[in-house]
């Protein structure tokens, strides 16, 4: 939700809650499709959503492909 991250991924616009959890559901699939996959980092203090991390094949940069 930080427009200032959010610039540099996608069209740069902020994410609600709705459009991040249906993210993380499809780093799942990733997860049973490919083997590997991003996952949710939470901060241990709070629980509160920092970001992600992991591996992934990077689909919406077909230039890069093929790649993780």
């Amino acid at each position: 939700a930080d427009p200032r991250v959010m610039r540099w991924i996608d069209d740069g616009s902020v994410r609600d809650l709705e459009h991040t959890a249906k993210a993380i559901e499809r780093w799942e699939e990733e997860w049973d499709e490919e083997g590997f996959g991003l996952f949710a980092v939470e901060l241990l203090a709070s629980g509160e959503l920092a970001g992600c991390t992991g591996l992934s094949v990077p689909e919406f940069l077909p230039q890069a492909l093929p790649a993780v």
